[in-house]
């Protein structure tokens, strides 16, 4: 190979490498570049100010119950608990771990582009077992994907919706897990307006 054949193909390597980078690399929690980025031109999100979100998650959840009858002949049956509300003040650009009495949760950001501000993340669960929930047993995930809408105190809340029953082994439900929130539908003063004239007549 001649030199001059050899220069020109190092430029073209060097040339490749930042697209190269930005299509396979990852973040150290195996988060795709993706994630932190919208389009090559905007480059990575601003990360120096730490962004957080929050989630409102419900979990309703199932036990096993043994008793005994007028016979005392041992039953069984499944109790239903109420729903339990949470918040999950997770940051935006890396996992983060809550631990919620039997439960452990774990936000995974996917992806979050920023001229939309729509944001997704995943959700996965665990449940703690043992005296000090030393044992974990992982249920399974589920993927949140909504609008992100700053509040007056600076966070983020995500606005959208996801649901899954998570079962035993026999198919039984254990864990009713819902995430996010519906967005709230903001009335234009058209409208008001209109309401109050109808009112008025």
């Amino acid at each position: 190979m001649s030199l001059s054949r050899s220069k020109l193909l190092q430029s073209v390597l060097i040339a490749m490498l930042p697209s190269m980078a930005f299509a396979g690399t990852a973040s150290p929690l195996g988060v795709a570049s993706e994630a932190l980025y919208t389009t090559p031109s905007e480059g990575p999100i601003d990360t120096k100010e730490t962004q957080r979100v929050r989630i409102p998650i419900t979990l309703k959840t199932w036990q096993t119950v043994e008793a005994l009858d007028a016979k005392s002949q041992a039953t069984t049956s499944r109790i239903v608990s109420q729903p339990v509300p949470h918040v999950l003040r997770a940051r935006m650009e890396r996992a983060n771990d809550f631990y919620l009495g039997d439960w452990r949760v774990k936000s995974v950001p996917m992806r979050w582009l920023r001229n939309s501000q729509q944001y997704q993340v995943r959700l996965e669960v665990y449940r703690r077992l043992g005296e000090t929930g030393q044992i974990e047993e992982s249920l399974g995930s589920i993927t949140l994907t909504g609008r992100l809408d700053k509040q007056q105190d600076g966070l983020y809340i995500l606005n959208g919706t996801a649901r899954r029953v998570f079962r035993n082994k026999s198919g039984d439900p254990i864990l009713d897990f819902a995430a996010g929130q519906q967005p709230v539908e903001k009335k234009s003063t058209a409208v008001s307006r209109l309401s109050t004239l109808e009112k008025n007549h």
